[in-house]
């Protein structure tokens, strides 16, 4: 956690990460919990939806899916709890065990990957 100190005081208003990670923990849960419903998602679809083995379009669906809700339940569980959305990033991103700036760029290309997918459906 001591790389992660140097994001939090822009964040988190002076709070720990082990207190943000207590504080958000449902929604890390939620968070990882749509990441594996959109993988398994993509088996699914590779099995019952009729789609050859080599075509990109449900894995960049499902993984893009799975990606994507991350930004729609984390700010979405922060506003619940009366938190901040940034707390929420900053709280979800060593539960990932990547640097919270490597994060936001994985869970744009998800909405990317997942829009491009949907439109070629």
């Amino acid at each position: 956690m001591a790389w992660l100190a140097k994001w939090l005081p822009r964040y988190n208003a002076g709070k720990s990460a082990e207190a943000l990670r207590t504080e958000y923990r449902l929604a890390v849960w939620l968070s990882n919990t749509a990441f594996l419903a959109g993988l398994l998602g993509a088996i699914a679809l590779y099995e019952w939806g009729g789609y050859a083995k080599n075509d990109w379009r449900p894995v960049a669906l499902e993984a893009g899916f799975a990606l994507a809700a991350a930004t729609v339940i984390l700010p979405t569980v922060a506003a619940m709890r009366g938190g901040k959305a940034g707390e929420a990033y900053i709280a979800f991103a060593p539960a990932q065990r990547v640097p919270p700036v490597a994060l936001y760029v994985l869970l744009l290309l998800g909405w990317r990957a997942f829009l491009y997918a949907l439109a070629s459906l």
